[in-house]
């Protein structure tokens, strides 16, 4: 595991501003797998599609939600 305590000590030495130090810290604790690897790219796609799968299918039925309105307002518009 790495120490983040200390990854965190050496950037501010560097000159890293108290937060950002913290951040890559973190980053970079998060960055190695439960196994003490390093994270491979087939795990974070895979882990990318799970994250955005949600939001996808929001934009489905947000695409489908504003054509019917754009269909609603054509017909409107012509009705007239």
């Amino acid at each position: 595991m790495i120490d983040t305590l200390k990854v965190s000590e050496e950037l501010l030495k560097l000159g890293f501003p108290p937060e950002q130090a913290k951040g890559l810290a973190r980053i970079q604790a998060e960055s190695i797998d439960a196994e003490g690897g390093p994270v491979t790219k087939d795990y974070l796609n895979l882990r990318l599609k799970a994250e955005l799968e949600p939001i996808r299918t929001e934009l489905t039925w947000f695409r489908w939600i504003l054509g019917l309105v754009l269909a609603l307002l054509v017909g409107l518009y012509f009705k007239h």
